[in-house]
């Protein structure tokens, strides 16, 4: 069920996922403006609410679009959440970086794969080569260098992704569990 944790070792990625974007975007029932920087200058992309989603789900499955002056439960954030990574992001990242590769991951390296995804909604043309090399290092790297992306503003979160795809389990990691 999509509003409960993923818990248990053939799908530990999910969980470890989850809790690790729960841990990076808070849950906030306020819809919020999600700004970038464009030509210098912040501009509000789109409403996000939840775990910085830009959709709702809703108990009986219904997906709805987050606007303005909207609240979400946690429940619906959750479920949310969950549904995004297995039924949007894990299917974009097959289909960009190949099955076999994603199947070849380990858990870690599937969860910082999944972050950078929710959070660029691709994975970056950047990282694919190294994510596909199957070198743990390489991958990191290449993570790595997205740190800078967007003024920085998501550095710490490259930061640990690198960890978490390399096989460091940081701190904050653990806390999240």
């Amino acid at each position: 069920e999509l509003n409960k944790m993923f818990v248990g070792k053939k799908k530990d990625w999910l969980s470890i996922s989850s809790n690790f974007i729960k841990d990076k975007e808070k849950f906030r029932s306020d819809a919020y403006a999600d700004k970038t920087k464009k030509n210098g200058k912040l501009v509000t992309v789109r409403y996000v609410a939840g775990y910085g989603s830009s959709t709702t789900t809703k108990a009986d499955g219904t997906i709805v679009k987050i606007k303005k002056g909207m609240q979400v439960t946690n429940e619906e954030a959750l479920r949310d959440l969950n549904r995004r990574i297995t039924k949007e992001f894990v299917p974009i990242i097959k289909n960009t970086i190949g099955k076999d590769t994603w199947e070849n991951l380990n858990d870690r390296q599937k969860s910082a794969i999944v972050s950078i995804t929710y959070n660029y909604g691709t994975v970056p043309e950047r990282i694919r080569s190294a994510i596909k090399s199957g070198d743990a290092i390489k991958g990191a790297n290449a993570i790595r260098k997205l740190a800078s992306d967007n003024d920085g503003i998501n550095r710490n979160r490259r930061l640990e992704e690198a960890l978490l795809f390399e096989g460091t389990v940081s701190s904050l990691i653990l806390r999240s569990k």
